[in-house]
């Protein structure tokens, strides 16, 4: 474990990762699902039930509404839309071409798509579920993330570029050059601050309003998923090459753990301040608890889980399997 300025000697825990995972959800072969659904476990706060609901595509990004209503990418080219609350698929949406992240905008209104293949961000229009427009993004957008004033969205390239695109007129406003494959875009809830992890070690942190940079933060190596913590004071990497980490945000300081598994994706789960980090090497979901800064559980959920999104009024954890399952955690 890796500890730097700004965190307590008492986090230096040996041992750490076997001893912060009591709780353990069933056990199957990595590249095999477990059965319809699983109960495991009494201890509060802790995800004990899982429901796989197969969709027969390959997924990737995923994104869910106040409502319930969400929507997974899938790499045939459109949206599985489903409802959270009963966890059931309830139709599909058409768009370009390898869509690899969904974003709603901050009203719900649209969802926003970055189809990396067909170098777009597509629209659409969630009262008709229909494609409203396809605003051209050269450079392969594999992220996206949408602004709180229901105009504008950030891109992230594969092309080591950050685009800002008008959703409103259709139209992009700015291309900004970041080094490396733009994997994860996190924006607080102002708008102000936008945090971004890349194929190598930095995550930045960018002012989008005054268009300018202003820190950065050297992780291990390629950055992928990162979130807010709940608390909003620190930042949740996820480091494909096997780490956590936790950055401060006041003092700047940051908490690295080892995680095995490839970490892809991760999800906030505000109501009880933890973050599920995806592991698709694994085929693991391990639950990082950000009040006492070490992992809380794990659950072995089989298969290749990619991204996930938290439903706060089911209190469920929906992740994506890219062999084509939804998989709803409670």
């Amino acid at each position: 474990m890796r500890r730097e300025r700004g965190w307590p000697a008492v986090f230096i825990l040996a041992g750490l990762l076997s001893a912060c995972h009591p709780d353990r959800l069933t056990s199957v072969p990595h590249n095999q699902a477990p059965s319809q659904s699983i109960v495991s476990g009494e201890q509060a706060g802790v995800l004990v039930t899982m429901t796989r609901v197969s969709t027969g595509g390959t997924l990737w990004g995923i994104a869910i509404r106040s409502d319930g209503v969400g929507l997974a990418t899938d790499l045939g080219n459109h949206l599985v839309v489903f409802d959270t609350r009963t966890q059931t698929v309830t139709g599909s949406i058409a768009v370009g071409s390898c869509p690899t992240a969904v974003t709603f905008s901050a009203d719900g209104a649209k969802a926003l798509v970055a189809s990396q293949c067909s170098n777009v961000l597509d629209i659409v229009d969630m009262t008709t579920r229909t494609l409203i427009g396809s605003v051209p993004v050269q450079g392969s957008p594999i992220t996206v993330v949408a602004a709180p004033d229901n105009i504008h969205a950030y891109v992230g390239t594969g092309s080591s570029t950050l685009v800002t695109v008008n959703v409103v007129t259709q139209a992009v406003e700015s291309t900004i050059a970041i080094a490396g494959a733009l994997n994860g875009l996190a924006l607080n809830a102002a708008g102000t601050i936008l945090y971004i992890s890349n194929t190598g070690t930095v995550v930045y942190e960018f002012d989008p309003i005054r268009v300018a940079f202003r820190r950065t933060f050297t992780l291990p190596n390629v950055t992928q998923g990162l979130t807010l913590s709940a608390s909003k004071t620190h930042l949740i990497v996820a480091s494909e090459s096997g780490f956590l980490s936790d950055i401060n945000l006041t003092t700047g300081g940051r908490l690295t753990l080892p995680l095995a598994g490839g970490p892809f994706g991760v999800a906030e789960i505000p109501p009880l301040a933890r973050t599920a980090i995806m592991q698709p090497g694994t085929g693991d979901v391990t639950v990082y608890d950000e009040k006492t800064f070490a992992f809380r559980q794990t659950l072995h959920v089989g298969g290749f889980p990619r991204r996930g999104a938290f439903d706060a009024g089911s209190r469920t954890l929906v992740v994506t399997d890219v062999g084509g399952d939804l998989i709803f955690i409670k």
